[in-house]
């Protein structure tokens, strides 16, 4: 068990750290606000306004460390399951642009869309290589 949340702590922080990275990148190259869609959390009445990079950062990891749990979870890790849950994660785009108070990308940008599924994809490839690699 305690080995099991090793596993789910490493590959969840470093695939969480590919999304955030490519989602940052995109954001700085084209000015689509995917990156701080991710890191947001200014729907969350007591953190309005008082959040840190370091506690946004957090929240990420914590979301991507269930997801990771949930991937390991999986009897038969495939290459089209940790697709899956990275496309089911990309599903994340519509909720949290509605709610967000921020600056947010609108619901209905393609490319802010595209960056955030393939962002979520590539986390997905990174549950699946990463879990083969440790494994």
């Amino acid at each position: 068990m305690r080995k099991q949340w090793q596993y789910v702590l490493v590959i969840g922080t470093i695939a969480g750290f590919v999304l955030g990275v490519f989602l940052w990148i995109m954001e700085r190259n084209t000015g689509e606000k995917v990156y701080t869609l991710l890191l947001n959390v200014d729907f969350i009445p007591f953190l309005r306004n008082r959040t840190s990079i370091i506690l946004e950062w957090f929240f990420h990891l914590m979301i991507a460390w269930m997801i990771t749990w949930f991937y390991l979870k999986l009897s038969q890790r495939k290459m089209y399951l940790a697709l899956l849950v990275g496309f089911v994660a990309g599903l994340t785009y519509l909720p949290l642009t509605i709610i967000a108070v921020q600056s947010t990308p609108a619901v209905n940008d393609g490319m802010a869309i595209l960056y955030w599924f393939i962002g979520h994809g590539t986390f997905g490839i990174s549950l699946y290589y990463l879990e083969r690699f440790f494994r």
